[in-house]
């Protein structure tokens, strides 16, 4: 059994961008957080929780969106044969592209 050695990790968790496919909306959001948020915080929407509100919002799960950032990476951790990107609560169909390379769908 290979036992890979834990060399360190880089929070991804910030301030991120978020935009829909037509980049019509193009806002900061919070990460870890959810798009209806980042709309909210951002009023682009009233609270979809209150009232009927919901019913209108229709268009916002219906629009694809993308959260976009940039990071840093240490060469002592870039010379390594394995690097594990690891992205905990996506929880919808999605894809993830680094460095404009496409690597991973969840469908």
């Amino acid at each position: 059994m290979t036992t890979m050695k834990k060399i360190g990790k880089i929070s991804l968790n910030g301030e991120w961008n978020l935009k829909n496919e037509a980049s019509s909306i193009n806002i900061p959001a919070l990460v870890p957080g959810s798009v209806y948020e980042a709309l909210f915080e951002n009023n682009v929407i009233v609270d979809p929780f209150y009232g009927m509100h919901e019913h209108e919002m229709s268009w916002v799960y219906e629009s694809d969106w993308q959260y976009e950032t940039t990071f840093d990476v240490l060469d002592d951790i870039l010379k390594h044969e394995k690097i594990i990107l690891r992205f905990n609560g996506i929880d919808t169909i999605s894809e993830i592209e680094l460095n404009d390379k496409y690597h991973w769908n969840n469908e």
